[in-house]
């Protein structure tokens, strides 16, 4: 299996993902990325910079972090979010996002969730 392809950042190495320009593939072989109709025949490259990226925590089901896109900073109209419905969304919240879907179901891994019911009283 070959190792996926790597960028030096603050003198390390990290491994890196070459992403479709506007679609939804993703790549770790810069080759493979260049070859399939999903990319931009030819259009993938590592960015000159590392994007200055944050992760956040956004909290779970019964303790959310997040609960308006808008006033906690990520989806603002001076951004470029234009729809009003995407506006002050709650994330936690059931009902599409625009045309992404339903992301409450999204911000859970079944992998890390707990049956309860099965816990020894």
């Amino acid at each position: 299996m070959k190792a996926c392809a790597t960028a030096t950042k603050g003198g390390k190495p990290y491994p890196v993902l070459f992403p479709s320009k506007d679609k939804h593939g993703g790549y770790v072989d810069k080759n493979t990325c260049s070859q399939s109709f999903v990319c931009d025949f030819g259009g993938c490259a590592l960015a000159a910079s590392a994007p200055q990226t944050s992760i956040v925590n956004v909290g779970e089901p019964t303790a959310p972090r997040v609960r308006d896109l808008t006033d906690q900073g990520f989806i603002k109209a001076e951004n470029g979010w234009k729809s009003p419905e995407l506006l002050h969304f709650d994330p936690w919240k059931k009902g599409d996002f625009g045309s992404a879907g339903d992301v409450s179901e999204d911000l859970v891994d079944p992998a890390f969730v707990i049956d309860t019911t099965r816990c020894a009283p």
